[in-house]
């Protein structure tokens, strides 16, 4: 497989006080990656510092389709989408306005036409506000709006946050099925393991700002044991 992004030694932080400590970790195409761990371990720090959103202390960040690229808005148009655990997403405006900003009008139809084919209870939703949707509604137009854009790496920020099990269960297929089909990379950062370990075929899980275990996911699921000695340290 193609690496779309490798990451080595990497340290970052706020100001001048580091959260992650030296993280190893490497995605490559068509592959869903969990970024596992509990509230704190630097999973989204992690995140951040990958979409050039935060400052590299140390450390290298080598994303495939910009090499070397640290700033956020050239990652973007480079093809590394960010979905954030708020999921950035407007209230006043429609799903059918999210799902139009910054796609050309002649690819508009076949783009909106492939993020509903992945996620149909927007098909009926088109002229909803986003304030008047359900969280998982919202979720599902959050993860359309990144991957209508096409890109080549995919970084969702807690997919299960304040959704309920089942809503979550209903969204890990669609992911699982967009990396499938497009060949788009996904690193999901994920507090709820067996959520994760669904869809991803790798998984690394962070404690304190360290990566703490590398796994095969099927390993980990026929050895539980292991997930809960990293969250208990």
């Amino acid at each position: 497989m193609t690496a779309l992004l490798k990451v080595d030694g990497l340290v970052a932080g706020y100001g001048r006080t580091a959260v992650v400590h030296g993280v190893d970790l490497q995605v490559d195409a068509g592959e869903v990656v969990a970024l596992l761990g509990p509230n704190g371990a630097g999973k989204t720090t992690t995140l951040l510092a990958v979409a050039g959103l935060l400052p590299v202390m140390d450390g290298t960040v080598e994303f495939s389709g910009a090499p070397g690229e640290r700033r956020p808005h050239r990652l973007a148009r480079a093809g590394l989408a960010l979905v954030p655990d708020d999921r950035g997403l407007f209230d006043s405006l429609t799903v059918a306005e999210h799902l139009s900003v910054g796609t050309d009008r002649k690819d508009r139809a076949r783009a909106v036409g492939r993020v509903v084919e992945w996620f149909p209870p927007l098909a009926g939703l088109m002229d909803r506000r986003v304030g008047l949707l359900s969280g998982g509604e919202q979720q599902m137009l959050a993860l359309a709006v990144a991957l209508e854009r096409s890109p080549s790496l995919l970084m969702v920020d807690e997919l299960s946050l304040g959704l309920a099990p089942l809503v979550v269960r209903s969204l890990v297929p669609s992911l699982q099925r967009a990396a499938e089909e497009t060949g788009c990379g996904i690193l999901l950062v994920e507090q709820h393991a067996h959520v994760a370990l669904e869809v991803a075929s790798r998984a690394y899980v962070m404690v304190h700002g360290n990566v703490v275990v590398e796994s095969p996911t099927d390993e980990l699921r026929a050895d539980p044991d292991v997930l809960t000695r990293a969250y208990l340290g």
